[in-house]
């Protein structure tokens, strides 16, 4: 099944190496379908690190250039609660634009912003784009990896300011799991000058829609899912989790936000139910669907179905500051 996907990726971008596909589509996530089948309580922690380092190895195999650092991009050390927090930047540090911070997916115990690093690149036009490399689950549990992100922002956003010391907009962006950390850090923010860009994001761990009974054998199902929520929550998994669609339910202020979801994916539901519970209190700027699962924004030809209205969106929201 591995080899059968990577090969559909390539007739799909076939114009790049095999190397760049295997890191684009995040080699490590392929794994996990092929646990749930294995496992029926949590993989070994073998497995979980083999899922970790597909992406580099492949790079290591194949003689992948797209790891090595692009011309266009910077790496940043955050000093925050938990210690070092890796940052890598798109765009110029001298750029005289707002802020986008991206938050990479991986069920919130995988990925890494070189697996994303095209997803940053390609949101770079907007503004600067920078991807945090926050601490994972099992072996950190919540917040930590919220602290990461969060301390990453207050380091970063006061730098992106204007002449006059006024702090630019801030774009918060995630994918998946990267939806559900950015949109914790933009509720613990409360900032109006804040625009949240959810993208087939994790939402609840306890609601279930019809899209997870449907696509539940697609590359994310009900077993895999219940791994991430668990490992990520550890004790709090019963009492003190932030579910983020009880938060939109019970009046917590959202920024602006943009949900991005795919038809045919498992998260579907959890995001269309978001979008509809922030409708209600007029702080959703817009829910976009596009006909794929989110592994579409893996893959070159869907990324103008996947990311282009975020992107847009992003622009319009930064140019209204005079940026």
């Amino acid at each position: 099944p591995i080899g059968v996907t990577l090969l559909v990726l390539w007739m799909y971008d076939g114009s790049q190496s095999l190397a760049h596909n295997v890191v684009i589509a995040q080699a490590s996530l392929f794994l996990i379908p092929a646990a749930g089948f294995l496992y029926r309580d949590d993989p070994p922690a073998s497995l979980l690190a083999v899922m970790r380092e597909a992406p580099p190895v492949a790079c290591w195999m194949l003689g992948a250039g797209v790891c090595e650092l692009s011309p266009q991009a910077w790496d940043v050390d955050v000093r925050g609660r938990h210690g070092a927090v890796p940052v890598r930047c798109w765009g110029s540090p001298h750029r005289n634009v707002g802020l986008v911070v991206h938050v990479h997916g991986g069920g919130l115990h995988g990925g890494s912003f070189i697996a994303e690093q095209h997803v940053s690149q390609y949101l770079s036009v907007a503004a600067n784009v920078c991807s945090v490399g926050y601490r994972l689950a099992p072996e950190h549990k919540d917040p930590v990896a919220v602290d990461d992100v969060e301390d990453a922002v207050r380091v970063l956003w006061p730098s992106a300011a204007d002449v006059r010391g006024k702090p630019r907009r801030l774009v918060l962006f995630g994918i998946s799991a990267g939806g559900y950390l950015a949109a914790r850090v933009a509720l613990r923010l409360a900032s109006t000058e804040t625009l949240l860009v959810m993208v087939a994001p994790m939402v609840s761990p306890t609601f279930f829609g019809p899209s997870q009974h449907q696509y539940a054998r697609a590359v994310w199902g009900h077993q895999q899912n219940a791994w991430s929520w668990r490992w990520f929550l550890g004790e709090s998994a019963e009492t003190g989790h932030v579910d983020l669609l009880r938060a939109a339910e019970d009046g917590e202020k959202f920024p602006l936000t943009y949900v991005a979801v795919a038809t045919r994916d498992y998260l579907r539901d959890q995001g269309v139910a978001l979008a509809v519970s922030l409708n209600r209190t007029k702080q959703l700027v817009a829910l976009k669907e596009w006909d794929t699962s989110h592994l579409g924004c893996k893959v070159r030809g869907f990324w103008d179905q996947c990311l282009g209205g975020a992107r847009d969106r992003m622009i319009d929201f930064l140019r209204a500051a005079g940026t």
